[in-house]
């Protein structure tokens, strides 16, 4: 089996969940199955008669997930889709939000006002995209092509159907879902300390890992805690991403007092961090996995998520963490002390997050998916 994997130009400089998916995956389908995979980062460089099949990952770069799909076509090859794309509509407007308007206090309110006013820019002024008719026609015309999709859950289908518009029937029929897997290598033994440039740092932390930005909503984790100084607040992720937004999260750290920052560390060095924490919470506004909840699971550490509005729930959480409303701090709140609460055999979750979860299912999956096409 000749696979071609086409990918956006900058998947190795700036890396996400999609960069990992591909590399393990190739690794993975080359070593185990005997598949030969190589990897495009631009349509300039597809000769796609080369290949049984193309798979393209990641549809957020339209022009390039075209002009990929119109050279397959030409070539009478066969397509399939890793979409990695969720209803980012709240992200995109609570990001507008923070960016133009300075607000960061989040409501269901708020968050209707932002959205409502994009939509109606959007209709003048094109942007931003997801609001756009131009965009919901691209994932029609760029789903109808695929001949198989590969979504990272059953409700990611279920969004793609819903944005796009087809017929979510049509859409399941040609579905696959391949699981997000997590990877739980670790480095050499060290402290929190080593990260904190040599400060102490308490254990039993509320910990959160990723970006500071928006999206993943911070700021809304020290809100939701801030009558409740006792309890430590850790956050391990980048903070040049958003410059403002890191400030106001900090700012507010700061007056509630007991939150920590710890800039991004290597990937190697996370597990450190989970299994010192009481708990892992993301009250992210759009995931189309969450990874780093399912690493801290994977770690033996309880974890606090959004509900299925904002990840696929179902798939990845239903039975070992708490769900919560991202946009309501109570709901936050009475979440994080509800799992605490919860009677949970840790270790057990932690065999059946690495057991279910792996990279090793993850290809077999798509393997098994890619025979099944070409088989008929």
């Amino acid at each position: 089996m000749n696979i071609v994997f086409c990918t956006r130009s900058d998947f190795l400089s700036v890396k996400g969940g999609d960069t990992v998916q591909l590399l393990q995956t190739r690794e993975l389908l080359q070593n185990s199955y005997g598949t030969n995979v190589d990897v495009v980062t631009s349509p300039e460089k597809l000769n796609a008669g080369k290949y049984d099949l193309c798979h393209i990952f990641n549809i957020q770069k339209i022009e390039d997930t075209k002009a990929y799909l119109a050279k397959c076509r030409t070539a009478g090859v066969k397509v399939a889709l890793s979409p990695v794309l969720w209803d980012f509509t709240a992200v995109v407007s609570y990001t507008f939000m923070v960016k133009r308007l300075s607000a960061y206090r989040l409501s269901e309110r708020r968050m209707g006002f932002a959205s409502r006013l994009l939509k109606l820019l959007a209709g003048v002024v094109g942007m931003p995209t997801i609001h756009t008719h131009n965009y919901r026609e691209y994932l029609r015309q760029t789903l109808s092509a695929a001949d198989l999709l590969l979504p990272n859950s059953v409700e990611e289908a279920d969004v793609l159907a819903r944005l796009s518009g087809l017929d979510p029937g049509e859409l399941l029929a040609k579905t696959r879902p391949v699981v997000n897997a997590v990877t739980l290598t670790e480095s050499k033994p060290a402290t929190a300390a080593d990260f904190a440039g040599g400060n102490h740092l308490p254990s039993g932390y509320i910990l959160q890992v990723g970006r500071i930005e928006p999206g993943k909503n911070q700021y809304s984790t020290v809100k939701a805690l801030m009558d409740d100084g006792h309890l430590p607040i850790l956050f391990v992720g980048n903070q040049r991403v958003n410059p403002a937004y890191f400030r106001a999260v900090e700012e507010l750290g700061r007056r509630r007092g007991n939150v920590y920052f710890i800039d991004e560390v290597p990937h190697e060095d996370l597990p450190l961090f989970y299994r010192n924490a009481a708990l892992h919470v993301l009250p992210s506004l759009g995931e189309t996995t969450g990874l780093v909840s399912l690493e801290a699971l994977g770690c033996g550490c309880r974890a606090v998520v959004a509900d299925g509005r904002y990840c696929p729930f179902e798939s990845y959480f239903k039975g070992v963490a708490t769900a919560v409303d991202p946009l309501n701090y109570l709901s936050i709140r009475q979440g994080i002390f509800a799992e605490l609460a919860t009677e949970r055999h840790m270790t057990a979750i932690s065999s059946r997050i690495r057991h279910d979860f792996s990279w090793d299912v993850a290809a077999r999956q798509t393997h098994e998916a890619y025979e099944r096409l070409l088989a008929g």
